[in-house]
């Protein structure tokens, strides 16, 4: 039987049990980095990708209020914090056995998320990825300016970054597998020949069972 030869990884609930964006709003209101209203409008926001509706210009607009004018190593010391006292409790033990085991093996996992990379690197690290991939912010003399530099990769903007990606290690999306968790994962899994609903939405399960690809649930290491 075939194998995948490359794994790409979305990251919000499919190797943690949480979405990062959503949550990186809790943790700043809790230090203070954010007022108490960034938390209803974060959940707002969720409530939309998860429809497929979501604005990115204006989501993109409100995520990165706490970044904007700080220095690159302002913003490290950020989101390592984030992780050590928030985000590492979500991880999925399974998640993080499945890329253990790819990278025992030789097999590249990479990580594709729409989350910006600067926010979710501590995780990339963790996890020992190949490489982290995901929207990445702009940095003008050391400091964010609060815009992206390149595209968003939600949605129909991962096919082109995972199929970059493959051709890096010299194969095609047709030897690749991807994990992802939500609808809008829907046009990579299509695009890649081994999709996998990874703990799916109720709409990609659905889809997913139409489809015959493949399911995994994992166990949340939150409850």
């Amino acid at each position: 039987m075939a194998e995948a030869k490359l794994h790409i990884f979305d990251l919000d609930n499919t190797l943690i049990s949480c979405d990062s964006d959503q949550m990186w709003k809790h943790h700043a209101v809790r230090r203070g980095l954010a007022e108490p209203d960034a938390i209803r409008r974060a959940d707002h926001f969720i409530e939309l990708y998860d429809r497929g509706e979501l604005d990115a210009d204006e989501f993109i607009a409100f995520q990165l209020q706490e970044f904007a004018g700080r220095t690159v190593a302002e913003v490290r010391t950020m989101v390592q914090d984030y992780f050590e006292n928030f985000l590492k409790d979500y991880v999925y033990p399974e998640a993080k056995a499945l890329i253990d085991s790819l990278r025992q093996r030789g097999i590249p996992a990479v990580i594709l998320t729409a989350t910006n990379t600067s926010l979710v690197a501590p995780l990339g690290e963790y996890f020992q990825v190949n490489e982290l991939l995901g929207t990445r912010l702009e940095v003008v003399d050391d400091r964010y300016t609060g815009k992206l530099a390149g595209d968003y990769t939600m949605g129909p903007a991962k096919i082109p970054a995972a199929a970059a990606c493959a051709a890096r290690y010299g194969l095609t999306l047709a030897q690749t597998a991807y994990y992802g968790d939500s609808i809008n994962d829907r046009f990579l899994l299509e695009a890649v020949g081994f999709p996998v609903a990874t703990n799916p939405s109720p709409a990609l399960r659905e889809l997913a069972q139409q489809k015959n690809w493949a399911i995994r649930d994992f166990q949340p290491a939150v409850n």
